[in-house]
This record gives C-alpha cells, structure tokens and sequence, in this order.
C-alpha cells in the first residue's frame, strides 16, 4: 500500500476585508463543472466583527481554474438566512 499523499494546488481567499472562517464548501459531482461554493461565517456568539460595518455576508462560487478572483457572489437576505 502507498503512503498517502496531499498536495496544495490553489488558495481561495475570501474577499471580505474582515477574516471570517469559510464553513462549508461544495462542489458538482461531476469534475467537468469545476466549480466550487464556499460559504463564511462567524461562528463565535457576541463576536467583535459582526459589528463591523465591512463584514460581509455572501459566500462565492469560485473557478477551481482561477483562484484569483470569485465567479459571482451569493448575498443572502439576512445575516441569519
């Protein structure tokens, strides 16, 4: 039996200006689509950064060819949606 074995081949990074943990992401079943979703939160009760007026509450769908930038963004109606 082989070892296992990881590589990093991309980084996405949130484009929010406030760091905020991605909590889920999701892809197609199917490698031809080549798109993921990855969505972000702030999972601590009372947070700082939920007050600022920066912090963003959409989630993306990205590329898995292009990580510098996100295909479009998801904005939900509600910060608790």
């Amino acid at each position: 039996s082989e070892p296992p074995l990881a590589k990093g081949l991309a980084v996405f990074r949130d484009p929010s200006s406030v760091a905020r943990p991605a909590t889920s992401v999701n892809w197609h079943p199917e490698a031809s689509s080549g798109k993921i979703a990855v969505s972000y939160s702030v999972l601590n009760f009372q947070d700082k950064r939920l007050n600022d007026p920066h912090m963003s509450s959409s989630a993306y769908i990205w590329d898995i060819t292009n990580s510098n930038k996100p295909i479009v963004g998801i904005v939900p109606p509600s910060l608790l949606s």
